[in-house]
């Protein structure tokens, strides 16, 4: 929900082409353009964020390319907004200190354009976080907006604005109601008679008695514009096994909603994670580029202050990066520690906006419902969303409806031969299932489900065979985890794109059966959308080209994947597993005797369940293998 402040935003009439639409796009992305100084703000801020100390849970943007002296005008602000729920809420923000003044020059045509962002002030010094003092906004010295901040916990109040010439005492009261309201967006013929073409200065000035703070949050200017390009929501369900769904060979029917959905959707029916856990997983399909080449390791849970500064001057090209540059409005709601650079353990990727919703067991449902607040909120805008949802991870804990349909429709025989942590699994694939037909009912009824680019998929499986547990000696301490081996249930995703209607005539190829890799998603997803990128900085494949009938790539011979201290290629023939020196001492049982196991080797073909390991007996294909691997293995030490 949005604070409107006036009912005169235009909409444009409609267009014939069946596959553009009119969307609100991001005209003016305020963070991304004070590096060239197109948006001036007063005041040093680099002195002036020391005095907000007491609040941590900030860094300086990433990405707005800032010098170092001016690195704080742009800042990445989380407020812990709920502490029942771990909610952590982040906004890409501008920071303007008390008597500070941020100065844009309106060059373009503006009338009808509104000014959007969020807002929150935080005290100075002291251990009282709240803040007071008035915000007030200008179209050269005409006042458009002024509001007294006094926020009563810590929150980000989202606000709207019409830039338009208009009295200031219309404003002093903010009624707060449905931003996508049809009278909200009724273009007048006032506003079409207005001469916007000349200069104007936007000013944001902000003013505080006791040096109080402002941080404006997502901030940026939308024009209603035609395009072509569609929305695209991009659904990661952590530790989602390719066969646990009823279309990926289940033999229980775990997935009845996602099954249809399938049906009109293009499907990667071997698709394989770049990493064997979530944060070298996620960080490899943001970025189409192998996160230990970006410089976060591959080992441990935390990343460095020394990683981070690596990964940074990389200068990863980003999926939400890639996607700002083009207009989308970009937010992340997740349960997911690895995007967020205050942490200590993530790194920011280019977000407008996060939310992270840390309870777990209680977030599931809480993430669903910011997804549906999120969809009724920008219907009509054109957006880029990432919905992480935790389940089915550990712990296996599904409502109890869902175990006992699931056990009630499947054959008994089968289901008795499950053990109780692998029936607790395939019951939480049947609930995430549930609410993934709640996900697909909001966005049919905000006229998404056919307007939208949808993607399913999972940062990687889970090992749940007692045939392929090996303890090693850190964190995989039972046989129901991730993040230690590279068998196919560990590391085989499903992929599923369902089209906005307008392109289900366009679509050539919907099947894709030959193996593919998640380091693709990003280059296939602004393949979709037409939306060019550097060749050079995407080690996937495009596969939108072969969609759309073009010539272009299939499929990807030799698959990379890293672990924690381990890395594996796979081939259409064979999988090579390699551990580190020093790290490959594994036992098969906890308490069993450990041994050595520094390579291991399996003949798909003969093979394929993945239980001869060949690494001792089979030395030609095991040289042909070391061989692969030596050429697709990582950068090491590239970065220093």
């Amino acid at each position: 929900m949005f604070f409107i402040l006036s009912l005169l935003v235009p909409v444009l009439e409609g267009c014939d082409r069946i596959s553009s639409s009119n969307k609100n796009v991001v005209k003016k992305d305020l963070t991304r353009i004070l590096k060239n100084k197109e948006l001036k703000c007063s005041s040093d801020t680099n002195q002036e964020i020391e005095t907000f100390r007491h609040h941590w849970k900030k860094n300086p943007g990433r990405y707005s390319e800032l010098d170092l002296k001016d690195r704080w005008k742009n800042v990445q602000l989380t407020l812990y907004t709920d502490e029942f729920l771990f909610i952590n809420e982040s906004q890409d923000s501008l920071f303007v200190p008390a008597g500070g003044e941020c100065i844009l020059k309106l060059e373009e045509e503006f009338c009808g354009d509104v000014l959007r962002f969020y807002a929150t002030s935080l005290s100075k010094g002291t251990s009282e976080l709240l803040g007071e003092g008035e915000l007030q906004i200008f179209l050269d010295d005409k006042k458009i907006f002024e509001q007294n901040l006094k926020p009563q916990k810590l929150e980000w109040n989202p606000y709207i604005l019409p830039l338009e010439f208009k009295n200031v005492g219309n404003l002093k009261t903010i009624v707060k109601t449905d931003l996508q309201n049809p009278e909200i967006w009724n273009q007048t013929e006032r506003n079409k008679e207005k001469n916007c073409n000349s200069d104007v200065f936007l000013k944001i000035r902000w003013s505080s008695k006791t040096g109080a703070g402002l941080f404006l949050g997502s901030p940026y200017i939308l024009e209603k514009r035609n395009v072509e390009k569609k929305n695209v929501i991009l659904i990661v369900i952590d530790a989602l096994r390719q066969d646990s769904l009823s279309s990926g060979g289940s033999p229980f029917p775990t997935t009845p909603i996602l099954d249809s959905f399938s049906k009109d959707s293009i499907i990667f029916k071997k698709t394989i994670a770049n990493g064997n856990w979530t944060k070298p997983s996620m960080i490899s399909f943001f970025t189409s580029e192998i996160a230990s080449n970006l410089g976060l390791g591959n080992a441990w849970f935390y990343t460095s202050a020394q990683q981070r500064k690596i990964f940074y001057s990389k200068k990863p090209f980003t999926l939400p990066n890639a996607f700002r540059k083009e207009g989308y409005f970009t937010e992340s709601i997740m349960n997911n520690v690895f995007l967020m650079d205050y942490t200590s353990v993530g790194v920011d990727l280019g977000f407008h906006k996060i939310q992270q919703v840390g309870k777990d067991n209680l977030d599931t449902e809480e993430l669903v419902s910011r997804a549906e607040t999120f969809f009724r909120d920008h219907k009509e805008d054109l957006f880029f969303l990432h919905l992480n949802l935790n389940t089915p991870h550990w712990g296996y804990r599904p409502p109890s409806q869902f175990l006992q349909e699931l056990k009630k429709k499947s054959d008994p025989l089968l289901w008795n031969q499950l053990d109780e942590y692998q029936q607790k699994y395939l019951g939480e694939v049947r609930y995430t299932d549930f609410l993934l037909g709640k996900i697909f009912d909001e966005l049919k009824k905000q006229g998404l489900f056919d307007n939208s680019w949808i993607v399913i998929t999972s940062d990687h499986g889970e090992l749940l065979e007692t045939s392929h547990y090996y303890h090693h000696h850190f964190i995989a301490e039972k046989v129901y985890a991730h993040g230690e081996t590279h068998y196919e249930k560990e590391i085989r995703v499903p992929w599923i794109i369902h089209p906005p209607k307008s392109f289900l005539n366009q679509i050539q190829k919907s099947e894709f059966s030959d193996q593919v890799s998640l380091l693709s998603l990003m280059p296939t997803l602004l393949g979709l959308n037409r939306i060019s990128y550097p060749k050079d900085k995407l080690k996937g494949n495009d596969y939108s080209k072969a969609i759309f009938g073009e010539k272009g790539p299939e499929s990807e011979p030799v698959i990379y994947t890293e672990g924690r201290f381990s890395e594996s290629i796979l081939t259409p023939d064979f999988k090579y597993i390699r551990r580190y020196p020093g790290y490959d001492l594994v036992r098969r049982t906890r308490e069993g005797t450990s041994h050595k196991m520094p390579e291991e080797l399996y003949d798909l073909i003969k093979d394929p369940m993945e239980l001869e390991n060949l690494a001792n007996s089979n030395f030609e294909l095991l040289g042909e293998a070391r061989s692969i691997l030596k050429e697709n293995q990582l950068s090491k030490n590239s970065f220093f």
